[in-house]
This record gives structure tokens, sequence and C-alpha cells, in this order.
């Protein structure tokens, strides 16, 4: 009976020296993980060529009834949309309708309407598109122009350079293993990030011109390129 009793103590009594002999271990292969770790990070950069022109036009009058400034500017909106049926290639889509009164600088009460709608152009036929900027310029304004990559374009040339960016980020880890040492390395983890400047033209000018103008002129339009720029930031550790 006493021999049962001793054990079971031993038993009981040596758990909790166990416990922590495991609890260390577990730490000790934590700290080892942390061991020999080095940051890295490359980059690509490249250019893309912009084949997407977005282009804002507006209908924008005043008057002094409510109602009647809203037909005008929905009757010019609907001459538009039907101009730019002639283009194809073109898509046309009407939205940002604003209204805001008019008010008498002395008196401050409201004298008047003013009212605008926009209307965005987007397409890669760029002739086409100067060609229907200057016919809808009879009715409407140009209140911006954009010139971009196609979501195809950028994603194709993105591709590209997140495989330069890997390559890069594989070769500083190769020279940090051989600079201090090591047999190889493992990949901790991989962070890539993308980053794309656009082209935005400067309209200003020829808008002034062309609001002065009498007959229409159509815009010059250099479609030129963006930058892409992918970032690749990981941590690896030697072994």
């Amino acid at each position: 009976m006493s021999r049962t009793f001793t054990s079971i103590s031993f038993f009981l009594f040596g758990l909790p020296a166990l416990c922590l002999f495991s609890l260390a271990s577990v730490a000790s292969a934590e700290q080892d993980a942390l061991f020999d770790r080095y940051s890295i990070t490359a980059q690509a950069r490249g250019e893309v060529a912009n084949d997407l022109l977005i282009a804002d036009m507006a209908v924008e009058h005043e008057d002094r009834e409510s109602a009647a400034l809203a037909n005008r500017v929905n009757a010019d909106m609907a001459w538009a949309l039907e101009k730019i049926r002639q283009y194809p290639s073109i898509k046309a889509t009407s939205g940002n309708y604003s209204t805001w009164p008019k008010h008498d600088r002395k008196q401050g009460h409201i004298i008047g309407w003013r009212s605008s709608q926009v209307l965005k152009l987007e397409s890669d036929d760029f002739p086409a598109v100067r060609k229907a900027i200057r016919d809808l310029q009879e009715r409407l304004q140009i209140r911006g122009m954009q010139l971009r990559p196609k979501v195809a374009t950028r994603q194709s040339r993105e591709d590209d350079l997140i495989a330069e960016a890997l390559n890069s980020f594989r070769q500083r880890a190769s020279l940090v293993q051989s600079t201090m040492g090591a047999n190889n390395f493992r990949i901790i983890n991989v962070d890539i990030n993308t980053n794309s400047r656009h082209q935005s033209p400067v309209m200003r000018n020829f808008a002034e011109r062309s609001s002065l103008s009498k007959v229409a002129e159509e815009p010059a339009i250099a479609a030129g390129t963006s930058e892409i720029v992918v970032v690749v930031s990981g941590s690896i550790q030697l072994q």
C-alpha cells in the first residue's frame, strides 16, 4: 500500500516539472525561429502606354426659373447623347447633375438658378474622341481630360514588373545569405505593392480658346505613358 502511494506522489509532484520543461522547450523554439531574420526590399519600375482617353464635358445654363432651367439642361444632354451615337467606339455616360441658386450680392435673396450636368466619354479611339469633342462643343464645354492605360494593358505590364521585382528580391536574399556565411535561406513573408502615376493633360488653354471661337477645334492629344512602380518587401531567415 505504501509503495503505491509513493508512485502516485512522484507522478503528481513530477508533473509540474515536466510542464515547465515543455514550456521552456517551446520558448526556446520560438527564440530560434526569430534568430537570423533579415528584412529586404526590392522594386521595379517601368512605363506603360496610355491607351485610354477619358474626357468630361458639361452642359451648363442659368435661368430665373428652375423648371425652365432643368428643361434646357435636359434638352442639351439629350442632344449630346444623340450626337455621340455617331461614334460607336466611344462609351458615353451622363451623370453628376447639379443645381445651385444665384443670390443678389447686395440684398442676398435668390435671383436665379444655375445647373450643370456632366457627360463622360471613354475610348481608346483617339481620333474619334477628338472629332466627338469638336462636335459636342456646339453646346457643351470641356471640364477635363485624362490619359491612362486600360485595365488589361496596366495589369499585363504590372505582371512583368512584379516578376522583375521578385527576382530582385531573391537576388538580394542570396546576397545576404552569402555575405553572412549561411548555407541557405527561407522566405518568411512577402508583400507586393503597385503604384501607377497617370498623365493628365492640361486643357485649360484649349477650352478658353475654343469657347471664344465660333468654330470649335479638335483638341491635340499626345497619349504618352504612365509610370508603374512595384515594391516587394519581406523577410527571410538564414539557415
